[in-house]
């Protein structure tokens, strides 16, 4: 007669005491043999509810962090013969009655890892959403595991359960202790797993959130979020052929790290130094949720509003705040623009990375390239900078990028076109990038009837952005082609003087072309001196040149110029940047020349192209230096 497999259940506990009881006792009995807890320095009675229900536990002195409490959970369950192991959090977020859906198909041999899913649709279970998960929550799920699904090639509904089984044969294949002892840990469990070539299985499972329930903060979500990026992208470029070359797994490695200490420079930015002045879109998203186009408060304390019959309007393009308008009414009109920032910037990174590996095939020049865009151009002035205008480019990029990826990947040419014409919506130079996919389109090795096809389908959503453009701007203006900034009301001297020259025109070309191309840092003297003092050299707020702040963009001139895409991505960049060049405004307040990302995602489609035979050392070297230099103007 077979034995039967010993299953432990394992309760990582920490302040669980309003729980605990609930949860143990609505575990089916029979269903396992023995139940561990392990506590991990609560501060309230949950040892003592444990002691009181009889349950074998264990205690940690002191907090030493989720992962570590699920080490020990482990180690001990296995030192005391378990087969299967199924973690469970005492919280009750879980239905601790399905815990023999997830013991069963270990124990007959079907799966290693079962994993309880939120997100699996069963309607007798009912949804995530219904049992209570903050949307954003919901969202961040979704993103992240259509993230890691699609690096991983696999299928989960989800990677973020707290309740799961393991096999004893898998568990001890997985070295977990050199694993985070923070929330990370669970994921670095399911992406070993993978690596280990273990059968997995889902079932659904019905969740409760309420207060009792343990959730991390905001903060440590985005510090989760981040961690799963870099974990699955190291993770993937770890998987290459050559994965026992000792230097590409150094290379790896200096790039993980080196995308990590950016994302972090970025979060302690942003969480330092900035307030969350200057938020003008997640005020226009609560004008718009009230059915109203201008300011409804606090209007007359913002720069660069348009005063038009009595009312203040926003000249930028609309799109950025129909982002924010679920956030604003789910969170009120204290969820900010800049609370979006540094996830957009996270997807932004993602995009370049799968856009450059499309691209070159390989995947250490595409993460080369990511790192540089992000942090070792003048991208990072709008990235650590969470003001709306910096807001505006970031959403530009954001779906810029998509639709490059799209042309690419041979997407259909109407989605492509919605994000072009989301694009055009949030900066309107943005219509210029229009021809880059109509050529894309037309030049395809198809019938001239489905080419022109095709260009009307990627035409259909942006003509219809440019309709709603014309719309908005005449119920706010009374015309179709005024945005605003001929009312905007101007605080900065010089750039009153400018707007006297014309909004755009040739004569402002000089000015733009010397910021662009020339401008240094400036020095820090003793006044009255020529004696530099720390921190020897400023970033002017008016711009400083691309040699400087973006010199990655040099390598573009090794690209082969009788390649469609360069020759496609040079033309659409020159229209842009003559744009650009003619606008009176400059960039001011800006690190760099902020106007330039406008054309920079084309500049990308350049570099990669010329990078895809072989990545200079000196590229890498200049990407390194750029990404410190950047950092120390930007702060000083």
């Amino acid at each position: 007669m077979k034995k039967r497999k010993k299953i432990i259940v394992v309760l990582p506990s920490y302040n669980a005491s309003l729980t605990l009881a609930k949860t143990y006792r609505e575990i089916p009995k029979g269903s396992y043999d023995e139940i561990i807890l392990v506590d991990d320095g609560s501060t309230d009675n949950t040892v003592k509810i444990a002691k009181k229900l009889g349950i074998k536990h264990f205690i940690h002195e002191k907090n030493k962090g989720y992962g570590a409490n699920q080490k020990t959970c482990y180690k001990e369950a296995l030192k005391r013969g378990a087969d299967i192991i199924v973690m469970l959090h005492p919280d009750y977020q879980y239905d601790p009655t399905i815990l023999p859906s997830l013991t069963v198909p270990i124990e007959y041999g079907y799966a290693d890892v079962v994993l309880a899913s939120r997100i699996l649709g069963n309607p007798h279970y009912g949804g995530a959403l219904e049992g209570g998960m903050p949307f954003y929550k919901f969202v961040a799920n979704k993103l992240l595991t259509f993230f890691q699904n699609k690096m991983f090639g696999m299928h989960f509904s989800e990677y973020h359960t707290g309740y799961r089984a393991y096999s004893k044969k898998i568990l001890k294949k997985i070295n977990f202790n050199n694993f985070s002892n923070d929330y990370l840990f669970d994921n670095q469990m399911v992406v070993e797993c993978i690596k280990k070539g273990a059968k997995f299985m889902e079932v659904p499972v019905k969740t409760a959130y309420f207060k009792e329930a343990s959730s991390i903060n905001l903060v440590r979500s985005l510090r989760y979020g981040f961690g799963i990026i870099a974990l699955t992208v190291s993770q993937k470029i770890r998987r290459k052929r050559n994965t026992n070359s000792k230097k590409n797994n150094h290379e790896i490695s200096i790039l993980t790290y080196l995308t990590i200490l950016g994302f972090a420079f970025i979060f302690a930015v942003d969480r330092l130094f900035f307030s969350r002045e200057f938020m003008q879109f997640s005020s226009l998203a609560d004008s718009f949720l009230h059915g109203k186009l201008f300011f409804l408060q606090n209007a007359h304390t913002y720069y660069d509003t348009a005063f038009f019959n009595g009312h203040y309007y926003w000249p930028l393009g609309p799109f950025p705040a129909l982002i924010l308008m679920p956030f604003v009414s789910l969170f009120g009109n204290g969820f900010k623009d800049g609370y979006l920032s540094l996830p957009v910037i996270g997807i932004i990174f993602a995009l370049t990375f799968l856009l450059g590996l499309n691209i070159t095939k390989n995947k250490i020049s595409a993460l080369w390239v990511s790192i540089g865009y992000i942090f070792s151009t003048a991208f990072i002035g709008v990235a650590l900078n969470p003001f709306s205008w910096q807001f505006a480019q970031l959403i530009q990029n954001l779906l810029i990028f998509f639709a490059i990826l799209g042309a690419f990947k041979k997407w259909h040419p109407t989605v492509i076109g919605f994000f072009v014409a989301c694009a055009i919506a949030t900066r309107f130079d943005m219509i210029f990038a229009s021809i880059f996919f109509l050529a894309v389109i037309l030049w395809e090795n198809d019938l001239i009837v489905k080419r022109i096809k095709n260009a009307i389908y990627f035409l259909i959503p942006v003509f219809f952005s440019l309709i709603s453009l014309g719309v908005y701007n005449y119920l706010r203006f009374g015309s179709f082609f005024e945005q605003g900034y001929s009312l905007q009301k101007l605080v900065v001297p010089e750039l009153i003087a400018n707007r006297a020259a014309g909004l755009w025109g040739l004569i402002h070309f000089p000015a733009n072309l010397f910021y662009f191309f020339l401008k240094s840092p400036d020095p820090v003297v003793i006044h009255g001196s020529q004696v530099l003092v720390f921190p020897y050299l400023n970033a002017n707020p008016w711009g400083m040149s691309v040699l400087i702040t973006s010199p990655m963009f040099l390598a573009i001139f090794k690209a082969n110029p009788r390649n469609k895409f360069v020759i496609f991505s040079v033309i659409t960049a020159l229209f842009i940047f003559i744009l650009v060049m003619g606008y009176y405004g400059i960039g001011y307040m800006q690190y760099g020349y902020r106007y330039a990302l406008d054309f920079y995602p084309f500049l990308f489609v350049i570099l990669l192209f010329a990078v895809k035979k072989s990545f200079p050392f000196w590229l890498k070297v200049l990407i390194l230096i750029t990404f410190f230099t950047n950092a120390y103007l930007f702060l000083f």
